[in-house]
């Protein structure tokens, strides 16, 4: 680990997170949905209900919390609010149609998550729990028990340890959908996606104007420490190309520092999906000490079971000889323009909203195999004074250092 790395990340041994979250009489769903409190459903939907809670210091769940600062705050990923979302939206499916069906497409919409949980004292995130609601809802006058003809809203709240309710941190909607007709319109996408992608690298190959620019992983996490500090485990754009006058952007995601065997993932792939729309918003600006973009909202996140980071992560940290390392295929620099690229990539162009000049948005496509098996709708950023932010987001006075910390 670098120096850098070293006095931003406080130290985290787990030391702290030997709490019950995981009560006998309680259904543990995944890391990020620890205590199935309640549900509740009923034939027609209209009054069924699914309350969760999790602790932030559980083992599994702590570290996407503690590798995750943005203005230098520990705080929440939105990646942690839509993982808990898809694997309840995963769990009503399988209730309604036995643990065997094979899940539909999850579209996860209409995502804003405007109060993350901040961890103020590293000591007392055994205080910090999160609560989601969930429930089911279907259109006016319908009679339809079908699940697929439901809305699912999830709502966020910071609570106790004991449940008492703090405040709302923020929701989001979830439709089933078939996700084969996600596909087949994507697919009318991907020659025009990847015609983009070859002109961004041949210009970044070929002109020596810095209009498009090819930056490494150190280089491209240096540029977004300016609002967001990731740890090396959030760190998996491996090469970056964009341009720096019309903000179009493309990245390799390879996830070295990730097993999926030992480490909880979920919160980490939707991150490295979608991230590199937050970089082409905070990188581009020229006025970083003064301005910072914050995340103001998804509308539509696809991600169809095509989408298999838990394979490229696998063969990213792949030891034996015979299985060549994600992380060493061809990058932009070497891979010639007409290749087809093997593991996954995205690309975005952020523009203007028309509505809120303050505001920039755009689609992420997410690509692996050269086929899109991704998008993220509307994802946008909001262009905020570092002194507002600063407000509501205060950093640190002092950082500390992991040897200043770590214990003996």
């Amino acid at each position: 680990m670098s120096t850098s790395q070293a006095e931003t990340f406080p130290p985290f041994d787990n030391s702290f997170a030997d709490i019950a979250v995981d009560p006998a009489n309680m259904k543990r769903l995944s890391p990020s949905c620890q205590q199935l409190v309640s549900e509740k459903f009923d034939d027609a939907l209209s009054t069924s209900k699914i309350i969760i809670r999790s602790a932030l210091a559980d083992r599994e769940l702590a570290p996407i919390v503690m590798n995750h600062k943005c203005n230098g705050c520990v705080l929440t990923p939105a990646g942690l609010n839509l993982d808990m979302a898809h694997t309840v939206a995963k769990y009503i499916y399988h209730h309604h149609n036995g643990e065997d069906a094979e899940l539909p497409g999850i579209k996860i919409y209409d995502t804003e998550i405007h109060k993350p949980l901040i961890v103020k004292d590293i000591e007392k995130v055994g205080d910090l729990w999160i609560e989601m609601e969930t429930t089911i809802e279907h259109p006016a006058q319908s009679t339809s028990t079908d699940i697929m003809n439901a809305t699912i809203k999830c709502v966020f709240h910071s609570i106790t340890p004991q449940g008492v309710r703090l405040q709302e941190c923020g929701y989001c909607y979830i439709k089933f959908e078939p996700y084969q007709a996600w596909l087949d319109e994507w697919e009318h996408y991907t020659p025009f996606i990847l015609d983009r992608i070859a002109n961004l690298h041949r210009r970044a190959c070929t002109e020596n104007n810095m209009d498009v620019q090819l930056v490494q992983r150190a280089a491209a996490y240096k540029l977004f420490e300016s609002f967001v500090q990731y740890n090396s485990k959030y760190q998996n754009m491996s090469e970056v190309v964009f341009n720096t006058k019309n903000n179009e952007a493309t990245s390799i995601i390879d996830l070295p520092h990730l097993d999926p065997n030992t480490d909880f993932t979920g919160p980490y792939y939707l991150d490295a999906s979608c991230h590199i729309s937050g970089f082409v918003a905070n990188a581009v600006e020229p006025d970083k000490d003064k301005n910072a973009f914050v995340s103001h909202g998804v509308a539509a996140m696809k991600l169809s079971p095509k989408f298999q980071p838990d394979r490229v992560a696998k063969l990213s940290n792949a030891t034996t000889p015979t299985t060549p390392a994600i992380s060493r295929a061809p990058s932009f620099s070497a891979e010639p323009a007409n290749v087809a690229f093997r593991g996954i990539r995205n690309y975005v162009q952020m523009r203007q909203d028309p509505s809120e000049k303050s505001v920039i948005k755009g689609d992420v496509f997410v690509l692996q195999d050269g086929e899109i098996v991704g998008v993220w709708e509307g994802v946008r950023f909001k262009k905020i004074p570092r002194r507002v932010l600063n407000v509501f987001l205060p950093p640190p006075k002092r950082k500390v250092s992991f040897s200043q910390n770590a214990k003996k």
